[in-house]
């Protein structure tokens, strides 16, 4: 059964290997491609009996790496070896540092205009603060977390966190050329600034002691951030958020009645300006337009010199020998 295995796992990977083997030139596989065939069923059979499935897998990673690179120096040899260039040129061409050459124009401007989108885009801010919210009431009620989160970005308590901010006066000056905004655009964009979340308890010990002082079942940790372009204005959203929805349960607290430790909102971390924006995120753009930029060219530069050489033996096809 095991030698079954050995030589099923040997001749699909002979088989795969055989269509690679298209990646060399023709002339190329025709005069070698039945002794590159045969060495790698060699190996391939050496490598499954030494190592199983790793050393298979192993010895693949390897083969691959080998293919590509003889298969592309075998390309630029043979347009090296093509009328590509005038003959005046021809000796001081190299297969080499042509291939390099494209791939240098064809990276630098697709890394420099990535680098320079990503330092043009408009840097933004969170603020984020931490609020641990009480069951409103001891009746039981399976969506009442939902309803606390939906709470927060009602009309009601962004309409309250506008007024205490003027952020009708301050938005109008900022975005509208100091005209007058009218209220239903600014709470529109504070409600899309907003991000509200359900988050996990701290383990600060601080917050702890206060966690411990109370129901966990009946209690739900929520995360406010607010985003903006300003690090100091975001904070200062998310603190003006967290203030409006503590005002607005403190007045239903006191038309219903409800006694203050059944009832309440505790601020657990306040939003403080952060240094850094959240976006963009400059190294991971970079790291990507580089990344980009090196497969685009690896890519293109092949297909440049072949489109060339071809470009050229058909202006001045080669010259065939004649038979005496």
């Amino acid at each position: 059964m095991s030698n079954q295995r050995d030589s099923k796992a040997v001749e699909l990977s002979g088989q795969v290997y055989r269509r690679l083997l298209l990646a060399y030139p023709k002339s190329h596989r025709e005069e070698y491609g039945a002794a590159i065939l045969q060495l790698f069923r060699d190996q391939c059979r050496d490598a499954w009996a030494a190592r199983r499935a790793r050393g298979l897998v192993a010895f693949w990673l390897r083969a691959l790496a080998d293919l590509l690179k003889t298969s592309l120096l075998e390309h630029l040899s043979k347009l090296n070896r093509s009328r590509i260039m005038p003959t005046l040129f021809r000796p001081t061409i190299k297969p080499l540092p042509a291939f390099f050459g494209i791939c240098a124009a064809v990276f630098l401007p697709i890394f420099f205009a990535n680098a320079v989108i990503t330092f043009l885009i408009p840097e933004m801010y969170k603020g984020s603060a931490t609020v641990l919210i009480a069951r409103p009431n001891s009746a039981p009620d399976p969506d009442w977390t939902q309803t606390e989160v939906q709470m927060i970005s009602s009309p009601v308590v962004l309409e309250k966190t506008a007024k205490n901010l003027d952020l009708q006066a301050v938005w109008s000056k900022k975005y509208n050329n100091g005209q007058p905004m009218h209220g239903a655009d600014v709470m529109a964009m504070l409600k899309a600034r907003l991000d509200i979340s359900v988050v996990k308890p701290s383990s600060a010990p601080v917050i702890a002691r206060v966690v411990s002082s109370l129901d966990n079942s009946a209690t739900v940790w929520v995360d406010i951030s607010a985003y903006s372009d300003n690090a100091e204005e975001a904070a200062t959203l998310a603190n003006g958020v967290v203030n409006a929805y503590r005002a607005f349960r403190e007045e239903q607290d006191h038309q219903a009645g409800t006694p203050p430790f059944q009832r309440r909102v505790t601020v657990m971390n306040s939003a403080a300006p952060q240094r850094r924006p959240v976006r963009p995120n400059k190294y991971l753009n970079i790291f990507i337009g580089a990344l980009a930029g090196i497969f685009i060219a690896v890519i293109t530069a092949p297909l440049i010199l072949g489109f060339f050489a071809w470009i050229k033996n058909r202006r001045n096809p080669p010259v065939m020998p004649q038979n005496a």
